[in-house]
């Protein structure tokens, strides 16, 4: 049965879903559909995920369709163009439904780029009785202060991430601290936020479609697809795409911090033309065939050679190696440093995971570990959805678990979980 399965992946995400306020608009529950859809709307790629379920819970869900387009009009995160996005997102979306043979209704959009942040709010309940027990009022007090907290009337609200319980500046847990001792209270959480406008812009666009448009923060989404179980010391998700690099920092299933840099695997290659002057284009492809995170000492004198409409270019492979080494550890060097600034670090028992297109790079992981000093584990979606559709080439499905899927799968994933609360 799907909801024992659901309670398995909710612990298998770290009782997320238990323990977090989706900070998402609430539109009418469809009346009959059981399909969702993620979109992922890239930089470099427009990738739209269609997973079936049943309302009452009782199967697995599964992808059924996948549809992809090119993305020409989005920068650095940023839709710059929205009637052609809109117009590349319909070629996606309808080769989505044609693969899954069904009729969507309800999507779930990543949002990312500019303007997404992470920030904690804290609220504080003094515990005023002489005994200085806490008392369910107290709990419930400490709720509405923090839930009541004043917010930018221009910034829009994506997710709540709930934090632990502090009394008289101890750590308690997520649960209720009713029956301790102490004389404060204080609660918190983390708030991903991103301007209004950003998000009404990309719901209009959506609605234009005839869809009911919901929003998330599309590294969480990807989170989703990897968070181990609440048991796990957790550690560091990083989503590297084409235009900008997502971050989420979690342990013991709770979301410490999450955000967005708007650098990504097209600086890599734009570095390369520049260091090596050669067309945009001719350095993405060698990045693709030759790249790696890390330069090879071996390399040296060594050189790659590539040609394009009867012109030879000569590239020495150290040196190449170097530039892209060079940019992406100073990628998840600033992913260090913000985490640092907010006074957190990776321990010894955490680890770091990378996906996105990024992960394709070789010796990626490697300069992960280096940079972060944790194992790295190597990208691998939870066995969140059933993997292989019965009408379907199975090992088509296999091709399924990439690294650049995880955020529209973890999309639809959100979405099926949030149709099923408010179900």
């Amino acid at each position: 049965m799907f909801k024992d399965s659901l309670q398995a992946s909710q612990s298998v995400l770290g009782g997320v879903f238990k323990k977090i306020q989706c900070g998402i608009e609430k539109f009418r529950l469809f009346k009959s559909s059981r399909y969702i859809a993620g979109i992922d709307i890239g930089t470099s790629k427009i990738t739209v995920a269609v997973a079936t379920f049943s309302k009452d819970g009782h199967e697995i869900p599964e992808i059924i369709g996948i549809g992809q387009w090119r993305s020409t009009a989005v920068r650095k995160g940023d839709i710059i163009n929205l009637s052609q996005v809109e117009g590349e997102l319909r070629e996606a979306f309808s080769e989505a439904e044609k693969m899954a043979d069904a009729t969507l209704e309800r999507v779930y959009v990543g949002i990312t780029g500019s303007g997404v942040k992470c920030t904690l709010q804290k609220a504080i309940q003094p515990i005023n009785n002489s005994e200085g027990v806490v008392t369910d009022i107290d709990e419930r007090n400490a709720k509405f202060n923090l839930q009541n907290l004043r917010f930018s009337e221009d910034k829009r609200i994506l997710h709540f991430f709930q934090q632990e319980y502090q009394l008289d500046g101890t750590l308690l847990s997520l649960d209720s601290p009713v029956g301790k001792i102490g004389f404060t209270l204080v609660t918190s959480r983390n708030v991903v936020y991103v301007d209004s406008l950003k998000v009404n812009a990309i719901q209009g666009m959506i609605a234009n479609m005839r869809l009911e448009p919901f929003v998330c923060f599309s590294g969480y989404a990807s989170a989703l697809m990897l968070m181990d179980n609440e048991e796990s010391p957790g550690g560091l998700i990083i989503d590297l795409g084409a235009g900008t690099t997502e971050y989420v920092f979690y342990e013991r299933g709770i979301i410490r911090d999450a955000g967005v840099l708007r650098v990504g695997g097209d600086h890599v290659s734009n570095d390369l033309a520049i260091a090596f002057n050669i067309p945009l284009g001719t350095a993405e492809v060698i990045k693709r065939q030759y790249g790696r995170a890390i330069h090879d000492p071996e390399a040296k004198g060594a050189s790659f050679r590539h040609r394009v409409k009867g012109k030879e270019y000569v590239i020495p492979a150290d040196n190449m190696q170097m530039v892209m080494e060079l940019r992406l550890k100073e990628v998840f060097e600033v992913v260090k440093d913000l985490l640092e600034m907010r006074n957190l670090r990776l321990n010894s028992n955490q680890s770091v995971t990378i996906c996105g297109g990024g992960a394709h790079i070789p010796l990626i992981n490697e300069l992960a570990s280096s940079v972060f000093g944790v194992r790295y584990v190597s990208f691998r979606m939870n066995p969140i959805f059933r993997r292989l559709n019965a009408k379907s080439d199975p090992n088509e499905s296999e091709s399924w678990e990439k690294p650049e899927f995880a955020t529209a799968f973890g999309l639809a994933y959100f979405g099926i979980m949030h149709t099923l609360q408010t179900h």
